[in-house]
This record gives structure tokens, C-alpha cells and sequence, in this order.
């Protein structure tokens, strides 16, 4: 079980390096001068390069795990982000104002 919860780490974060490598043009304004993107190696530059990461998708119906609902258009956009963010090994929040069903989402 412990292999299986490091190979899974391990795959995240292979993941994660990607998505943040191809996405440095949305980070590097926001960062200081010395950053994530001043300290990592050049292998994991090309690795990330070649991988390429999942591409955004919008989910069109409500996931069949949500009975006695139906989930509006903008939940389900907001689920969408959540699954992309996931499935490229990143960690995300959603907000907005209140009662607009982020628990729904999440």
C-alpha cells in the first residue's frame, strides 16, 4: 500500500511540473526574481515539453454520483476547472459569492 501512495506522489508531481513548466507565461509576472522557474533544471523543462499536460474540457452533464439535483451551467464550468486543475496534478479553490452551490462542486 505505502508503494502504491509514493508511486501516486510521485506521478503528481511529474504532473504538476508540467502543467506549471508549459504554463510559466501565466505565473513568472506574478513571482519574484528568484522563483520555481529560476531553479528548475533543464531535463525537467524538456521532459515537460515533451509531455505536453491534459487540455481544459467542459463537462456538459452533471456527474451521475448527484441525485435529486440538477446542476446549473456555471457549476458546471466550475467543476470543470476543479477536474482539469486535478487531472494535471494541481490543487485549486473556487470563488464566488455565497450560495452559488461551490459545495455542490466540490
Amino acid at each position: 500500500m505505502n508503494a502504491l501512495i509514493r508511486n501516486s506522489i510521485s506521478a503528481t508531481a511529474v504532473k504538476r511540473q508540467t502543467f506549471l513548466v508549459l504554463h510559466e507565461n501565466l505565473f513568472q509576472p506574478l513571482l519574484p526574481a528568484t522563483n520555481y522557474y529560476t531553479k528548475v533544471p533543464e531535463s525537467v523543462i524538456n521532459k515537460a515539453n515533451a509531455q505536453g499536460f491534459i487540455p481544459y474540457r467542459s463537462l456538459t452533464e452533471q456527474p451521475s454520483l448527484i441525485k435529486n439535483g440538477q446542476m446549473k451551467q456555471y457549476q458546471l464550468e466550475g467543476l470543470s476547472f476543479l477536474v482539469w486543475l486535478y487531472s494535471n496534478g494541481m490543487n485549486g479553490i473556487l470563488g464566488d459569492e455565497m450560495g452559488l452551490g461551490k459545495t455542490l462542486q466540490t
